[in-house]
């Protein structure tokens, strides 16, 4: 590791030593390669190739040919691409600034199991239908696994798009995470850093519980990421997530890694008292939140479980330190505490604490928050 990241990483430590309140020399960083670590990159076309936005001018784009943060086979994709579609005389850039033409983002996405490219274009565009054709026709050419086609309207600046059509393959990826395959949308979240993702899945592993338990309640699970890697080490695993169609993959995830002790359940963090998990003994948590963070409602229904290990996954330790403090004012304190440099040479870190609750709180835990 370079004498620069070195320094990067040092400064995450302080800086979130402080902001939460946890002694540095207690506190572990787990780190990765600091190029060619992204397993996904949205690129903007532009007159004659792809580049990405510059900064603080949302209508220039900077053209790149071969990204230092994209793993080799997104590189090779974007060549591709390049080749095939930004050469080609039916070619119809999108015009950021009039909101005008086709061909507006391609992303890439190459996992360690498989990739996909999903191109976003004008519906409202003119040359809307020979650029399907194009992609059609050139999808011998691209190597990705899947190509989609995502739509956008000719004012919007998204990404990624709930109205696709599937070209070529499917629309969804797959990819092992500390040996188990997760599938996942091509328009969903995957940990985009997969050298550093399994560290984090594993010291969640061993926070979560080193021997058997009883239950373990997954709230914000997602497509099952922790809940499925877990699952070995408990009796039975419930998988709370309100977003249906993370859900279904949850189950399906839990199907393909041969785990058989998982439960989903459709719900909102603020209703989990409809299971009626608080009458069971022995309960851990894990959570895993939206960089927005918890309503205080979830977070009252979270401590009447009176579980006696919450393990927290946070994108934002902004948002964490927020609401640590009531975690702590019900008898909860932070007994270890690791940081994840997912994301390298930026300001953005992944953190991850684990919360123990005082034998003599266990039995006084009720009635929430103020």
């Amino acid at each position: 590791m370079d004498k620069t990241n070195e320094m990067d990483l040092a400064e995450k430590k302080v800086y979130i030593s402080k902001l939460i309140d946890f002694p540095l020399e207690k506190m572990e960083i787990f780190s990765g390669v600091q190029e060619r670590y992204r397993n996904r990159m949205d690129f903007a076309f532009h007159g004659s190739g792809l580049g990405q936005k510059e900064k603080g001018k949302w209508y220039k784009v900077v053209d790149v040919e071969n990204s230092i943060l994209a793993n080799n086979k997104v590189n090779e994709l974007l060549a591709e691409v390049r080749e095939s579609i930004c050469f080609h005389q039916s070619f119809d850039v999108y015009k950021i600034a009039e909101h005008i033409g086709t061909f507006k983002h391609a992303v890439i996405r190459a996992t360690n199991l498989t990739s996909s490219i999903t191109f976003i274009l004008n519906r409202e565009s003119l040359k809307l239908k020979q650029s399907q054709e194009l992609i059609s026709n050139i999808q011998d050419k691209i190597s990705a696994d899947n190509i989609l086609i995502g739509y956008a309207t000719k004012e919007s600046g998204i990404s990624i798009s709930d109205d696709i059509e599937v070209i070529k393959g499917s629309e969804y990826l797959k990819g092992d995470i500390s040996g188990k395959v997760f599938k996942f949308h091509s328009q969903g979240f995957y940990q985009v850093n997969e050298e550093v993702a399994p560290k984090i899945v594993n010291y969640v592993r061993d926070a979560v519980s080193e021997e058997n338990n009883d239950i373990l309640v997954d709230l914000y699970g997602g497509v099952g990421l922790f809940g499925v890697s877990c699952a070995d080490r408990f009796n039975e695993v419930y998988i709370v997530e309100s977003f249906e169609g993370s859900l279904v993959l949850a189950k399906e995830n839990a199907r393909i890694n041969n785990v058989t002790n998982v439960q989903t359940f459709n719900l909102d963090v603020k209703r989990i008292d409809l299971l009626k998990i608080n009458k069971l003994r022995n309960i851990k948590v894990i959570l895993d939140p939206p960089r927005s963070g918890m309503t205080s409602k979830a977070i009252k229904k979270i401590l009447k479980l009176k579980a006696e290990k919450i393990v927290y996954v946070s994108c934002n330790p902004k948002k964490f330190a927020e609401e640590i403090e009531k975690f702590t004012r019900k008898g909860y304190v932070i007994q270890r505490c690791a940081l994840f440099d997912m994301f390298p040479g930026t300001k953005h870190i992944e953190m991850v604490s684990e919360l123990v609750l005082g034998e003599d709180d266990r039995g006084q835990n009720e009635g929430g928050v103020e």
